[in-house]
């Protein structure tokens, strides 16, 4: 947390060592986040304010988010009543549907890159955003994210669309509505054979438009998968 010298609003400070810029494929993707975010502006998106650098650091300057991130929203909570959960997926939505629209697809979304600010998600960490936009579709099969919240597509290397996106937002909503993922796993091969092999088990008190929801969002075939606008 830092502060606004001219108005003493509060802001959030990501201190990057430029050390790692040593890594051609950090300095890639640093670049790739800031403009992205440069170019991105929703009530739902955390929003960039500057960025700047030293000798030796670099400083990306966001609005402050004060209630902390999804993940940690949940540790305390466990799980959320539904009526709550649909307003923080709303929430999700609205900020994807505008991305989708740009072009922009996130690959790492999680718990932890949803930030809260007045009750409002606001989705973070675009270091490994890319946009479709730009015609290199190449990066569509590269492995990126964390593996709890990556569709089977790239846990299996195979070509993935922003479809992804919505993979890890349907994970995330069961986990809202029941307070854990629904195929915990100690690595990846045991994610990707649960995901394969274990149907999805829901509790009782989540509502039937809910549970359509939730297994509309995570059918394992892409094509099968509903698409954002239906979401």
């Amino acid at each position: 947390m830092g502060k606004c010298i001219t108005n003493d609003q509060p802001v959030a400070v990501k201190v990057i060592d430029k050390k790692i810029f040593a890594n051609h494929y950090n300095l890639k993707n640093i670049h790739s986040e800031i403009e992205i975010m440069k170019k991105v502006e929703h009530k739902n998106i955390v929003k960039l304010l500057d960025v700047y650098q030293t000798t030796n650091n670099m400083y990306i300057i966001t609005e402050f988010c004060e209630e902390g991130d999804l993940m940690n929203f949940l540790k305390k909570r466990k799980r959320v009543p539904e009526k709550e959960a649909v307003k923080l997926l709303k929430d999700i939505i609205d900020g994807f549907r505008y991305l989708h629209s740009l072009g922009i697809i996130h690959r790492d979304l999680k718990p932890a890159n949803i930030l809260m600010k007045e009750g409002r998600c606001k989705i973070s960490d675009f270091g490994f955003a890319k946009n479709l936009q730009n015609g290199d579709a190449t990066f569509m099969y590269s492995i990126v994210g964390t593996p709890l919240y990556m569709s089977p597509q790239i846990l299996n290397r195979s070509h993935y669309t922003s479809k992804s996106d919505l993979w890890s937002v349907g994970l995330i909503y069961y986990e809202l509505l029941h307070g854990y993922t629904p195929w915990p796993a100690n690595n990846e091969i045991q994610l990707i054979n649960n995901i394969m092999t274990r149907q999805i088990v829901m509790d009782s008190s989540v509502s039937d438009k809910s549970k359509e929801w939730i297994r509309a969002a995570l059918k394992i075939k892409e094509e099968d998968r509903m698409s954002w606008e239906e979401a």
